[in-house]
């Protein structure tokens, strides 16, 4: 039995002072390449085809707007989210870890993040370009992130092409402001085709119910994989319509998952020799087995 609030969050100024503003460049970087794509789209694009068929026009706008909207809404989501901190006080009747930087106890998948200076529960990365943690509580915000992006891409990418061939490379280069169209092309083509492939790899770890950290262990047999359409309502949820919004819609809490074994609590001399191979001094390996005791 878990003693902790499933709700509780990490307090909201963590992402609106000290840090996290003095890390913030690439996140501005982000929103400003994707708000450039979209007046491109707007000015260049939409305006070419409305010259053409309204209605095919008014069908891509839609189309461009629906990706492009859930990948803002995705991508902001992601970074002021708490990616799941360890609740205060957090105990539990069966045997854990313990975390030494934050001096308490930590579930099972939850690691310490050095970047963000706490213990992230489901940690799957620590990610420059959301400038936070990718954990529980924003793993599906980060997946459609990467997913929207690719599609937003590839919408530009296909849409533009047409109008590029048309006119012809020489014209377009030719002309300052419609440059920026071929300079988008290029962009989109690049990070469409690299973040198509990234997305694909956070798709398949979640059918198997494994985060980025835990793929490393080839040799373990993931106890947490319970098929592949539980494992997907976990982090997606189990309404279909909700999967590909950026709603929140993941079970859990956090600290308990369902597992395919029964976890057995290790042998105390086992757990004190592995500990031992990992620390140096016999100051460590003394305050692990004070926290051993203590649960």
């Amino acid at each position: 039995m878990v003693n902790s609030d499933p709700t509780d969050r990490r307090n909201a100024s963590f992402y609106l002072t000290g840090r996290y503003l003095g890390n913030s460049v690439i996140v501005l970087l982000v929103l400003a390449l994707v708000f450039w794509a979209e007046v491109i789209y707007v000015i260049y694009v939409f305006g070419t085809y409305l010259q053409g068929s309204v209605v095919l026009a008014l069908f891509l706008f839609f189309l461009w707007h629906f990706c492009w909207l859930n990948l803002v809404i995705s991508y902001l989501r992601c970074v002021f989210m708490d990616p799941g901190s360890v609740p205060v006080g957090f105990e539990t009747d069966q045997f854990t870890r313990r975390c030494d930087p934050c001096s308490s106890l930590k579930p099972d998948r939850a690691h310490h993040c050095r970047s963000c200076g706490t213990c992230v529960l489901k940690m799957d990365h620590h990610c420059p370009w959301v400038n936070n943690c990718v954990g529980f509580r924003n793993q599906k915000f980060f997946i459609l992130f990467l997913f929207y992006v690719s599609m937003t891409a590839f919408c530009y990418f296909l849409c533009a092409l047409p109008i590029v061939v048309e006119a012809g490379i020489q014209k377009m280069v030719e002309a300052p402001a419609t440059l920026q169209v071929v300079v988008l092309m290029i962009i989109c083509f690049s990070f469409g085709l690299g973040l198509l492939g990234f997305s694909g790899i956070h798709f398949h770890l979640v059918l198997q119910n494994k985060t980025t950290l835990e793929s490393y262990d080839d040799g373990e047999r993931n106890p947490y994989d319970v098929g592949k359409k539980e494992n997907w309502r976990q982090v997606f949820g189990p309404t279909p319509l909700y999967w590909f919004l950026p709603i929140y819609t993941t079970v859990g809490n956090g600290h308990d998952y369902p597992r395919n074994d029964k976890k057995e609590i290790p042998d105390l001399q086992e757990v004190i020799e592995d500990q031992w191979d990992r620390d140096s001094t016999g100051g460590e390996q003394t305050r692990f087995l004070s926290g051993y005791q203590q649960v």
